[in-house]
C-alpha cells in the first residue's frame, strides 16, 4: 500500500484540521505543554479519535486535566526509555468532565497499570519511593517549621507508594 504523509511546521496541532487524522501523539515534553497544546483548541482536540501522550513530567496533573476536560483514559503502559521509566497515556474524548481529587494516588500511578499487571509497575513504584524519600530527608534536614505540613504530606506520599508496592507485589 502507498502511504501517504505532508510535513507541516507550526506549534502544536494548529496546522491540522479538526478530524483531520485519527490519532494524534505527543511525547518527549512536560504534562504542562502537551495540557497547551490540547487546551489551545479543546473542540479540536477532542475530533480526533485518540491521543497516545507520553509526558516528561507531572503526569498526575495530565492525568487529572485529562479527567476535568472530559476525556476517558482508556490505556496506559509503561515502558523503558535507557534508564527512565515512561508513562504512556491514551486517552479518547467522550465523557463528561469530571474534577478529580488532586491527592489521589491514583493520579499518579495509574490503576490501569495494576489491572494489566505491567511488567515494570514494581521497579517504577520503587523508583517514586526513593525519589519521595529523598525529598522527605531534604525536608526534614531543612529544620524549618513551617515544613511540619510538608513532611507530613511527604511521609503519608511514601506510606501510599508502600501501600501500592505491596498490592502489587501481592498479585
Amino acid at each position: 500500500p502507498e502511504l501517504e504523509f505532508d510535513i507541516r511546521i507550526g506549534s502544536g496541532i494548529r496546522t491540522i484540521s479538526s478530524g483531520e487524522v485519527d490519532v494524534i501523539v505527543i511525547a518527549g515534553m512536560g504534562s504542562v505543554l502537551i495540557t497547551e497544546i490540547l487546551g489551545d483548541d479543546l473542540l479540536k482536540s477532542k475530533s480526533y479519535r485518540k491521543l497516545i501522550l507520553q509526558p516528561r513530567n507531572a503526569q498526575a496533573k495530565l492525568r487529572g486535566w485529562l479527567l476535568e476536560n472530559g476525556f476517558v483514559i482508556v490505556d496506559e503502559a509503561l515502558v523503558r526509555e535507557r534508564k527512565y521509566i515512561c508513562e504512556i497515556i491514551v486517552a479518547v474524548a467522550g465523557c463528561e468532565p469530571v474534577i478529580p481529587d488532586p491527592e489521589s494516588i491514583d493520579l499518579e500511578i495509574s490503576p490501569i497499570l495494576f489491572e494489566k499487571n505491567d511488567p515494570l509497575l514494581v521497579e517504577f513504584i520503587e523508583n517514586k519511593i526513593r525519589i519521595e524519600s529523598k525529598v522527605f530527608a531534604a525536608i526534614q534536614a531543612a529544620d524549618a517549621r513551617d515544613m511540619t505540613e510538608q513532611l507530613k504530606k511527604s511521609r503519608e506520599r511514601i506510606e501510599l507508594l508502600q501501600d501500592l508496592q505491596k498490592r502489587r507485589e501481592l498479585r
